[in-house]
């Protein structure tokens, strides 16, 4: 059994930076995210929940409800399936995650329809942290203490 000394050594392992770390790897990692993600496009919604937008053409909505009927004929920046296929996640603040796309189009995607794209719902992130990371994260953290 570990003495109280031998336990205090080992939570002092536990700093900011090693529980931020731990934490950008499983977010960047994660499919579960990314797929969370996906399933806010599909549904035509940004991270606020408010539609993407509508298109102007009813022929074009008409074509889109019946590719896509999730996201009721509104935006989904789905056609080809290239923007949703190319998401990725970057960390670029200690505490910031942003999806990004490999897509040529996606610049200019995130330009028209706004860069809050870029984000998670905070419920939706919630829920696949409580049911696919949080259970990853107390493991790593076991490991870097010995606990």
């Amino acid at each position: 059994m570990a003495s109280v000394l031998e336990i205090r050594d080992r939570l002092a392992k536990l700093t900011g930076a090693t529980l931020r770390k731990e934490v950008a790897n499983l977010i960047l990692s994660s499919k579960e995210v990314i797929k969370a993600k996906e399933a806010e496009l599909k549904a035509g919604l940004r991270p606020s929940k408010e539609i993407i937008g509508t298109y102007k053409s009813e022929e074009y909505k008409r074509e889109k409800m019946a590719q896509n009927p999730s996201a009721g004929g509104t935006v989904d920046l789905i056609r080809e399936g290239d923007f949703k296929k190319g998401l990725f996640i970057q960390n670029p603040k200690p505490t910031e995650f942003l999806f990004e796309s490999t897509d040529e189009k996606a610049e200019m995607l995130f330009e028209k329809y706004g860069e809050d794209l870029k984000g998670l719902n905070q419920k939706d992130f919630e829920d696949v942290w409580n049911l696919h990371l949080a259970g990853k994260y107390r493991e790593a953290l076991r490991k870097i203490t010995g606990l």
